[in-house]
Parts: structure tokens; sequence; C-alpha cells
């Protein structure tokens, strides 16, 4: 009699684990593994056990298991080594906050590395930042919850890298009396703002003077703490409606030969003499300039006087006009 030796069985299964893959015989034990064509990208695997190390992520590899009995077999499977997992992502400063965000698989965890002990708080899940020290660096680490986890680090120093919003605001001013006036960076800025807080608002241009009347462009400049500046522009317009200051003064005149007498230029500034006006005396004028015989005596006439910007005041003098009527002999 003679009795045909059983067949072997070569099943296995494999699987993928991060760096290659495990086997599992379920068929007949102590045969060899082998790769079946060798990969040549530094994956290796037991001969024993079937056990893939150093291979690549995502490489599918075809393995071979062959039975060691008389009647030997073979089958293969593939297996695909598991995707490596990106843990990569970034923080973005702002004033006491960083934001982060994730560029690499999502899920994951952050956590401090090491803990700051300053009161700075890390949310586990966004990797956001609060109630973080301005100026201090922190390293947040971030962790995959993947199969095949990875890690990594980044820092971030809390800074104000955002400038201020500048908002300048258009204004009018009156000179005063003495032709001057003052304004302050308060008088122009709108509500300027700035996130993490402002250390100064100035202006280019804080004096005007009669020369400056009408429209002036000022420079309104905001530095943040950071060191970050914004400018914006507003138009100050300066008036002059401040009236001259007028002085009249009392003259006298004679009459000439033909009995009538007119008011030179120096009669007028006599009149006029002690008026002023801080940004400038355009013209004077007098109501009435010609005198006859009728007028001998007392005249009041009406003095006016208008500045360089259109100003005008009034004021009255007495011109005693002296003259002989002659007398008429028939």
């Amino acid at each position: 009699d003679v009795t045909v030796l059983d067949a072997e069985d070569a099943s296995f299964t494999m699987t993928a684990t991060c760096d290659g893959g495990t086997a599992t015989i379920t068929g007949n034990e102590g045969g060899t593994f082998a790769f079946n064509p060798e990969p040549g990208d530094g994956a290796v695997i037991d001969s024993v056990t079937g056990t893939i190390t150093n291979g690549l992520s995502g490489v599918t590899y075809t393995i071979t298991y062959t039975t060691s009995g008389p009647c030997s077999e073979s089958s293969t499977e593939d297996v695909t080594v598991l995707d490596a997992e990106d843990a990569s992502f970034t923080l973005t400063p702002n004033c006491n906050e960083a934001t982060a965000d994730i560029t690499g698989d999502v899920g994951g965890t952050f956590a401090f590395n090491p803990e700051p002990g300053d009161g700075a708080i890390l949310d586990s899940a966004t990797g956001n930042i609060t109630n973080g020290t301005y100026g201090n660096t922190y390293t947040v680490e971030y962790t995959t919850s993947g199969p095949c986890p990875a890690s990594l680090t980044q820092t971030v120093t809390l800074e104000d890298a955002v400038p201020p919003l500048a908002n300048a605001q258009d204004i009018t001013v009156q000179l005063d009396d003495t032709g001057n006036v003052t304004i302050t960076a308060d008088d122009i800025n709108n509500d300027s703002t700035d996130d993490c807080g402002i250390v100064s608002i100035t202006i280019d241009i804080d004096s005007f003077t009669c020369e400056n009347v009408g429209e002036n462009t000022v420079t309104l400049t905001v530095t943040d703490v950071g060191g970050n500046i914004s400018t914006a522009t507003a138009t100050v317009t300066v008036e002059d409606n401040v009236s001259p200051e007028a002085t009249c003064n009392d003259i006298t005149v004679d009459l000439d030969s033909t009995g009538g007498y007119t008011l030179s230029t120096e009669d007028i500034d006599a009149i006029a003499l002690g008026s002023s006006d801080a940004c400038g005396i355009e013209s004077l004028s007098v109501s009435q300039d010609s005198f006859t015989c009728d007028s001998i005596g007392e005249n009041t006439v009406t003095l006016t006087i208008i500045d360089v910007n259109g100003n005008e005041t009034t004021c009255a003098s007495i011109i005693t006009v002296i003259g002989v009527i002659p007398t008429v002999t028939i």
C-alpha cells in the first residue's frame, strides 16, 4: 500500500504597519518568506516571521511564502505600507495670542513643550494660544492621531506684526487776534486703532499763522507697541475771521484858495493811525474825502478798514474844515 503525502498549505495574510507589515501564517508553519521581486529600496523582510521593516510609506511589496515540507507549496500576498502622517502646522502671533493653522493631518493634539509657566493657555484641539505674555517665546508640539502618529514642534514669539489703522479727520480752525492757532494730534485723530495698543499719535504740523490761511495738508502718524507705523492725511482749513482793530483820529484841514480840499493818502493814514490787524490791512477808505466851503466846521466821516482776508471794521472820525468865506462888496 502507498499513501499519497498531504498537500501543503502556504496560505498567509499580511497586515500593513507604519514601516512595512507583519505576516500571519494560516497554513503550514515552518516555511520561509521572501520578497518577490526584491524592491531594492532598503526594505528588509524576516525570512522566518515575514515581518517587513524599513519599508517606504505608501509603497506596495509582494511577498512569497514557501512551505518547507516534502510537498512544498508557495503563495504570494501584497502589502502596502501605511502612509506616513503629516504633523506640519504654523503659528501666527498677534499681541498676546497666537493662532495655529494645521497644514498636515488634522485631528491631532497640541501641547506646550515645555510648559511655559507664565499663565499662557494652549487649546489642545486648535493649538491657539491665549493669555500669553507679549514678547515671550513659546514652543508648541503637535502630534497626529492616526495609526502612524507623527510629531512636530514650532516656536512662536508673541509680537505685533500688524500695523495700526490710522484714521484722520478734516478740521477747520480760526486764527486768534494775534494771527496764530495751534492744534494737537487729538484734533486730527479720528479713532485710530490697533489690536495690541497704540504707543503714540503725532502730527507733522501743529502751528499755523496768517500765511497758512486756506487749506493745509497735515500728516497723522500712529505707532503701535510693536513699532509698526501707519499714516493718514487730513486737510486743516485755516480761517481768519478776526476783524481789524480800528482806531479813528480826528484831523483838521484847511480849504485851499479855490475853497476846496480833498483828503490825501497821508490824511487817511493819519485818521487810521493806531489801527491794526494781525494778518495785515488791505485797504483804508473814508465815507467822504472832498470838502468845500459848505463843509466849514466839523464833519463826521466813517473810516472803513478791510484786512487781507476780507474782514471789515468801521469807526467814526471828525474832520474839522477851516476856511474863510469871502465878503462880496457891491
